[in-house]
């Protein structure tokens, strides 16, 4: 009897993918779009993400080069599509690990204000009907010292690519999402 009812809810969802105008109602909004969302990203949100990526296939290209392969091609896909010459690139890598790194240093502390909290409460967790603490002040400051790390290098990004960066942050929005 499982079996039958199991099936339909994959048959309904499924057709909800294949079809998800027929299943938004006369007065609900229309779902959001991929590209609108990406342009409302924050600045501190969209260049974190793509330093991410940048130090991924950085360090990628690094790993086949100690192999005794080429990284190139890992490195290309960064700078190429971005419309960045080799130096750039290497700029863009460096500000990249600098803004992780000193990121990393903010959720280090960040995470033992947080255990900190958690000692407070029975195995770190709230009881039943427990209202959670308020958020401890030292995060909400440690946040908007993250942000500023990424603003910073987004900054320093503009220093370097001059009249190229708005160019370079156009491309980085349009390819956040992909």
């Amino acid at each position: 009897m499982k079996y039958p009812v199991l099936c339909f809810c994959i048959c309904v969802i499924l057709l909800g993918l294949q079809f998800p105008s027929a299943i938004v109602s006369a007065g609900a909004p229309a779902p959001v779009r991929q590209e609108s969302a990406i342009a409302d990203l924050p600045d501190h949100v969209a260049y974190e993400f793509y330093f991410l990526r940048v130090a991924v296939l950085y360090t990628k290209a690094s790993v086949k080069e100690r192999d005794g392969n080429s990284g190139e091609n890992l490195r290309a896909k960064i700078t190429k599509p971005a419309g960045l010459d080799v130096a750039q690139g290497g700029e863009l890598h460096k500000v990249a690990l600098q803004c992780l790194s000193e990121a990393r240093e903010l959720d280090l502390r960040a995470r033992s204000i947080i255990r900190q909290c958690r000692s407070k409460f029975h195995q770190g967790k709230l009881g039943a009907r427990q209202e959670p603490p308020a958020l401890p002040p030292e995060l909400a400051a440690l946040q908007s010292q993250r942000n500023a790390i990424f603003l910073h290098g987004r900054d320093l990004l503009h220093n370097e690519l001059g009249d190229k960066f708005a160019e370079f942050d156009r491309f980085l929005r349009t390819t956040i999402g992909q």
